[in-house]
């Protein structure tokens, strides 16, 4: 993610500056879905970071995944973002809205205490890469995918 990010630094810098800043947003979700989900379900089967590190996005028989399946993969990739944007919204939320008394004391922190379960909840599914047997994030278990060394066969 990291190799594709400053891959497309350029581009994104050309689209802030030639599009509306109330459209920005917007059209940057669209480009970059359609960035990972065209890479993925392509020939190449994954993006240029995975390319460079030689490695792929198959079905669990090892073979490449199909559009509808890379769409599937990359909304619940998404989902994890949703939620840590979410939390910070929580947090920003409850200090914003606390008056110290005591009431708003309690509203405040359970908002943040919600903001911090739901801000680590998407990193559990990335956590899960370590600890399941196949190496698969939540979004691969959920797309049945799996990213795999080219060159490497699928263990069964």
């Amino acid at each position: 993610m990291l190799i594709d990010g400053v891959i497309l630094w350029p581009i994104t810098w050309v689209l802030r500056q030639s599009i509306p800043p109330g459209w920005f947003d917007v059209v940057l979700w669209i480009f970059d879905a359609v960035f990972y989900i065209g890479f993925v379900g392509s020939i190449y089967q994954g993006t240029p970071g995975k390319i460079l590190l030689r490695l792929k996005v198959t079905d669990l028989e090892g073979k490449r995944i199909s559009l509808f399946r890379s769409i599937k993969r990359y909304m619940f990739y998404q989902v994890c973002f949703l939620f840590a944007y979410l939390f910070l919204y929580l947090v920003n939320i409850s200090y914003a809205e606390a008056n110290f008394e005591l009431i708003d004391v309690i509203i405040g922190l359970s908002g943040v205490l919600l903001g911090i379960v739901l801000g680590i909840a998407p990193f559990i599914g990335y956590l899960m890469v370590a600890y399941t047997e196949r190496s698969q994030g939540l979004h691969d278990k959920i797309a049945s995918t799996l990213v795999v060394v080219q060159d490497k066969k699928v263990n069964k």
